[in-house]
């Protein structure tokens, strides 16, 4: 899934912009595995055995005097010694063909040797003796520094790169010259100081000198060459990617090309001298010699990674016009997908804002000229459509400046969100687990696409917040739903004000009240439960929104066993009062308690911190109320947290909150649960939330109350008795709430509560259990024992990690990665891995 963003001002006059379109592209990361020294490196092959599939490192060394070629494994232990003589000038080269014959450039000759050792041929001017150096030529069969030699895939036949004699000779595999090419000189076809060449898996031949990389046929006709770049050195990988050291900066890099020339990325790890000579092996990872070191670059991501990808569709907005006199917009946009035929797409619009926590927003429905027909089924990619919106009936604003976004789900992909597995091996069995993990914006995505293709359940309020409403509970289900009864402010709702507003539903004359605000539900009969609590937000600033926003309430969830005739106590916190003033400052939002007869704790979500200076921090999914931001700590074991005269501490579920003046901050449940009030400031939320003046800040309330502060308080702590329960921060924006469900049966539990809570624009943490189980009941979230285990699956012990140096588009993929391609990096604690059982 995808989105794209495009802003659009509407002053009844014609606008036209368009959106750049990036494209998926592959990314090849190599990191350090082994290197070890051999003296006078120069020339590296890598051959497998045919028999035996064991794959080795051929190099050639040596100095003036003597020249080897030496074998080693892949872990840098040496297998044998080739001598070729005791009497030559450089080895400089090499090349091995499928049956494993050897062939060695030199300075003035080539020598080819069976792979045991045992002399072949040599060819070369005057004296082609096994101890003779020979000497400088240019006739056929002559040479003058052969520094590259390459063997053609198909035929057999061994091409020598001469660096003094500008030119490639073409020999058989007995050593019979068969042709020539190439010349001293600038025009196309010519060369200078021939120095490598290698060959693409086509057949062709990529040559490099110390100015361009030139390809031609294998029978020497020239085909078109590069800008000068300065390349020396050069090799093909067998997907047909070149790699050469490019000093167009002015210091040498290594680079990396595709098969035509066009230029891919740098490779930072290769910042060594032009004259590294390199191999890559079959699976793609890197071998380069010089200066006495063989280094082994172990490539990842790619070929251990995802073999096959699905690539992710990417919308591009073509157009937008307004109408001359109209208020209807003409919309253009594309779905730029590679792989797929088609994709599901939905628009949405926010008004003056940046599509974050504090947009309204606004659902495009009135369609006209049948274009309605596009949205929320599969329509065609790589091509232009039009969607056009009578924007008066869906805005009445209808003046101001309007973002449309739209979000595309392609064909192949099942699941609501983006899940790409891998299965790394581990030494207690493999692990199938996604690369990267979720994050907020991968539900928030998914919402939005819900929303946007007209799925039941979702719906925008009058203050542009995207509410999931909850569609009907399934067969053999009964749902409870619990609220603030349209109370707000320190003080819960009367029972008058419960008893009205659940006319009509299955609470009417069911809730009682002993205290204000604190509902008194009676279970109809035995059975096994789900709980939902939501924590209430901070109060706002709209004064500067959204530079201050306020925290965000806590998510709970658990399953219960109750009896018929238990009595469950219902406090649900409502937000802390907001300010418009210029200084800031915002009330603690009040947490969310469900407790039994005996006053035990069952379930409690936390509620936000209100804003100071800065933001207010989300309730907590922890026991422990968060501190204030630099400011005061918050409580633990159900205490309230601490506060100061002008900003008051939460309360908790056994104490109040600390305040200065008055003494009391936000009261604890037990206590009530009335939010502080600061004198003439802002008043915490009911629940608990501290209260506070000026540009300070109330804590909120909680199962342990947040610290005060004057940048931004503490969120309250939650708690859920339920040990195999979810507790999420960050997830609700308004009031609070508590759903309580009955189930017909355990079985049914997974989808029980597939979209049922108040969700705003901004919040994500709600239910993701729930979201997870609507793509495959065979997905879990991994431990995390699990997540340490694949970021060690390279190295057991270690983190075996590198830095990738070109994300793909338009996914923001890791950036750092381990050898099979594993997110590694540092994402906090909003991030969830999936297992796939």
């Amino acid at each position: 899934m995808n989105t794209t963003i495009q802003k659009f001002t509407l002053f009844f006059t014609t606008f036209l912009l368009a959106c750049p379109v990036g494209h998926a592209a592959e990314q090849d990361n190599w990191y350090l595995a082994n290197e070890w020294h051999v003296s006078d490196a120069k020339g590296v092959a890598y051959y497998e055995d045919n028999a035996t599939g064991i794959g080795q490192i051929y190099i050639a060394n040596g100095g003036s005097t003597s020249a080897k070629i030496s074998v080693f494994d892949l872990n840098g232990s040496l297998h044998r010694d080739i001598v070729i003589a005791n009497s030559r000038y450089y080895a400089y080269d090499l090349a091995i063909d499928s049956n494993g014959t050897l062939y060695i450039g030199e300075r003035y000759a080539v020598t080819c040797l069976e792979n045991d050792g045992t002399f072949k041929w040599r060819i070369g001017k005057g004296n082609t003796s096994i101890s003779n150096y020979g000497s400088s030529g240019s006739g056929d069969g002559e040479f003058n520094h052969a520094k590259g030699i390459a063997v053609h895939p198909s035929s057999g036949e061994v091409f020598v790169a001469e660096e003094q004699n500008r030119r490639v000779q073409v020999f058989d595999k007995d050593g019979n010259f068969i042709r020539k090419f190439g010349s001293n000189g600038t025009a196309p076809g010519q060369l200078q100081s021939v120095i490598d060449l290698a060959f693409l898996k086509d057949g062709r031949l990529v040559v490099s000198d110390n100015k361009k990389l030139h390809w031609f046929n294998a029978d020497g006709t020239f085909i078109k060459r590069t800008a000068d770049f300065d390349p020396y050195y050069v090799s093909v990988s067998h997907t047909g990617l070149i790699f050469a050291y490019d000093k167009t900066q002015g210091t040498y890099k290594g680079s990396l090309f595709d098969a035509e020339g066009d230029y891919i990325s740098t490779l930072g790890i290769h910042s060594v001298h032009h004259r590294v000579r390199s191999v890559f092996t079959p699976s793609g990872d890197f071998i380069d010699s010089y200066n006495d070191k063989i280094r082994i670059w172990k490539r990842a991501y790619r070929t251990k990674g995802l073999p096959v990808r699905n690539i992710i569709p990417q919308p591009a907005v073509r157009g937008i016009t307004q109408r001359a006199g109209t208020n209807i917009i003409d919309l253009d946009f594309e779905i730029v997908d590679s792989d797929d035929a088609n994709a599901t797409v939905g628009i949405l619009a926010a008004q003056d804002g940046a599509f974050n926590d504090t947009s309204k927003w606004i659902l495009p429905q009135t369609w006209v000229d049948g274009t309605g027909s596009k949205i929320g089924t599969p329509i065609a990619t790589n091509q232009v459509h039009r969607v056009s919106w009578n924007v008066k009936p869906d805005w009445p604003d209808s003046t101001g400046t309007l973002k449309f976004e739209i979000i595309c789900h392609d064909a192949r992909r099942t699941a609501p969100v983006d899940l790409h597995f891998l299965t790394l091996p581990l030494p207690d069995g493999n692990l199938t687990i996604s690369r990267s993990p979720l994050k907020d914006s991968d539900f928030k995505n998914y919402v939005k696409f819900l929303l946007s293709t007209g799925q039941p359940g979702l719906s925008i309020d009058s203050n542009g917040s995207i509410v999931l409403a909850g569609s009907p509970p399934p067969n053999g289900f009964t749902q409870y739903v619990f609220t603030n009864c349209g109370a707000s402010g320190r003080f819960g709702p009367t029972w008058t004000e419960a008893n009205a507003s659940y006319l009509g539903t299955n609470l009417e004359g069911n809730v009682s009240m002993s205290a204000q605000g604190i509902q008194e539900w009676t279970v109809p009969e035995t059975g096994t439960y789900v709980i939902e609590a939501l924590g209430a937000r901070g109060g706002d600033n709209s004064h500067h929104a959204p530079t201050k926003k306020p925290g965000f309430g806590s998510y709970c969830k658990g399953k219960f066993i109750f009896n018929q005739g238990d009595v469950l106590k219902i406090l649900v916190g409502q937000m802390g009062s907001s300010s418009n003033s210029d200084s800031g400052g915002g009330g603690g939002g009040g947490g969310t308690f469900v407790v039994d007869s005996q006053q035990n704790p069952i379930l409690i979500a936390g509620g936000g911190g209100g804003p100071g200076s800065s933001h207010g921090l989300d309730g907590s999914d922890k026991s422990q109320g968060l501190n204030g931001v630099s400011g005061y700590t918050g409580g633990t074991n159900g205490n309230g947290g601490a506060g100061h005269d002008h900003r008051h501490g939460g309360g908790g579920f056994s104490t109040n909150g600390i305040g200065g003046n008055p003494t009391n901050g936000g009261q604890s449940f037990l206590n009530g649960g009335l939010g502080s009030n600061r004198g003439n400031g802002n008043e915490g939320g009911f629940g608990g939330g501290g209260g506070a003046i000026s540009n300070q800040a109330g804590g909120g309330g909680g199962y342990s109350g947040g610290g005060s502060s004057m940048i931004g308080a503490g969120g309250g702590g939650s708690y859920n008795s339920d040990v195999n329960g979810t507790v999420f921060f960050g997830a609700n924006g308004y009031h609070g709430k508590v759903v309580i469900t009955s189930l017909s049966s355990v079985a049914n539990l997974a989808r029980s509560l597939d979209v049922t809570i108040y969700k705003p624009s901004g919040a994500v943490g709600w239910a993701l259990q729930d979201m997870l189980s609507q793509i495959d009941t065979a997905y879990r979230y991994a431990t995390s024992e699990e997540v340490q285990k694949a970021r060690e699956a390279a190295t057991a012990g270690g983190v075996n990690q590198w830095t990738a140096k070109r994300p793909i588009q338009p996914r923001n993929l890791p950036n750092k990665v381990n050898e099979y391609g594993f997110d590694t990096g540092d994402h906090g604690t909003r991030a969830w891995w999936v297992v796939q059982e």
